[in-house]
């Protein structure tokens, strides 16, 4: 087998290592896919797929004879050795490239290679093989909260096949240090998924802006992802519904995002459906597609004083619930960062809707005044029973609301946030008036 590959690439390999000690481990422990033209080799590709405790395969050499390049060769090779890597077990493969190859970054960017690791020369590349939308996980300083949500995931069955990336948020207070610390170590001790990536941040960003640039950064490499924060708990079919749903509903543009938490009201007594729609998001696990992501703006505006401009529109957009009063003029106010208020002021704004399953697939442990916008409250409501039917979804298209369906959703939300008293009089004079009396006589 003879492919004359030293002296045309940009770096030659002689240069790097000794020629024969690297000819004679290639053939000894690589797997090699060759093209032929009349019997002469024209094309090579060398990997490494031995290697079964990490198994992240490592392509050595790619090479295609000057004659031959630009009929497609390399494709059809890379190609053919990911069906052998995946064969094998293997999901992530990883190579060098000299940063001087434009050509050959290019074609491992089709790929969808990213830069793991920057050298002096070269980048060191990698691959994930998955058809799984990589899960991202928010944390400060809840541990117990983060070791359930991951031991919770852990229990799926795509865990296995999964990206996890954990999101860590620096301490803004001295105090913070030392249970951040305990996060990271745990984060870096955890197992039983596909690849573990933690993201710790040097710097405290705040919540919101922590987690976003990290679903860009994700997002730049994937065109889905599944995020929830640590005190999510996740049902024994949660990454399985997700992705399924990702999948089924990836062409219908008006659906922003698959929801995994389910509230307990009641459903109309002939719904049959496994999944139902409806025209806001929850983000007790979430998953959506990088064209509906990055097409939200993300940032400050005062979206209250703009729907207040029209009286009609207003009156529908708080229709999901009154305690989106609250939300919305806060975070106008900039009071509190509200991410999710934003994303719903644009699904509204664009006749969007979410997904749910018609039994919960995620409870929220957060109500113990651990987080940052969950209080102490006892909220019931937040961990309705996990599905445990472990029984396939089957999906609809959207054909319309069903508007029973709706009305009872609605009323569970107005009466979860005080009933009807609190729906006329809160954020009105009257409550603003009681607050400021109650602050006095404290």
């Amino acid at each position: 087998m003879e492919i004359e590959v030293d002296s045309s690439i940009p770096s030659p390999l002689s240069s790097r290592v000794e020629i024969h000690e690297y000819c004679e481990k290639l053939c000894s422990n690589a797997t090699h896919l060759c093209a032929r033209c009349n019997n002469r080799l024209i094309g090579l590709i060398s990997i490494y797929i031995n290697n079964y405790n990490s198994r992240i395969g490592y392509i050595s050499l790619v090479h295609i004879s000057n004659n031959y390049r630009k009929y497609g060769i390399a494709t059809k090779l890379l190609n053919r050795m990911f069906h052998i890597v995946r064969d094998r077990g293997f999901f992530i493969v990883d190579l060098e490239v000299d940063k001087t190859n434009i050509k050959a970054r290019n074609l491992y960017d089709k790929f969808h290679f990213w830069i793991k690791e920057e050298r002096e020369k070269s980048y060191i590349m990698r691959c994930t093989m998955t058809r799984y939308a990589p899960i991202v996980v928010s944390v400060y300083d809840r541990l117990d909260h983060l070791k359930r949500c991951v031991e919770a995931l852990k229990e799926n069955s795509l865990a296995k096949e999964s990206t996890l990336y954990i999101v860590s948020d620096a301490a803004y207070c001295e105090e913070h240090v030392q249970r951040i610390k305990e996060v990271r170590s745990y984060i870096e001790s955890i197992e039983g998924f596909m690849e573990v990536n933690p993201v710790l941040r040097k710097k405290n960003m705040g919540g919101h802006k922590s987690i976003t640039s990290a679903l860009q950064m994700v997002l730049e490499q994937y065109d889905s992802f599944i995020s929830l924060e640590d005190d999510i708990m996740v049902s024994k079919d949660f990454l399985q519904f997700m992705n399924d749903a990702l999948e089924f509903y990836k062409d219908d543009k008006h659906v922003y995002s698959i929801c995994g938490f389910k509230a307990p009201f009641n459903l109309p007594e002939n719904y049959s459906e496994d999944v139902y729609f409806y025209p806001c998001n929850s983000p007790w696990g979430i998953a959506t597609w990088k064209d509906r992501w990055v097409s939200v703006n993300h940032d400050y505006f005062d979206r209250y004083s703009e729907l207040k401009k029209d009286p009609t529109k207003y009156k529908a957009f708080v229709s999901v619930g009154f305690y989106i009063k609250g939300i919305l003029k806060s975070d106008s106010k900039k009071e509190i960062v509200a991410g999710d208020l934003r994303v719903y002021y644009h699904m509204f704004q664009h006749n969007m809707y979410s997904v749910f399953p018609i039994v919960s697939k995620t409870q929220n442990w957060g109500f113990d005044g651990s987080g940052e916008h969950c209080n102490t409250k006892k909220a019931w409501w937040a961990k309705p029973e996990l599905d445990t039917r472990n029984q396939p979804t089957r999906f609809i298209p959207f054909n319309g609301y069903d508007k029973e369906l709706l009305k009872n959703h609605r009323a569970f939300q107005d009466k979860i946030n005080g009933g009807i008293l609190a729906k006329w009089l809160k954020y009105t004079w009257v409550h603003r008036l009681y607050n400021k009396l109650k602050t006095k006589l404290a």
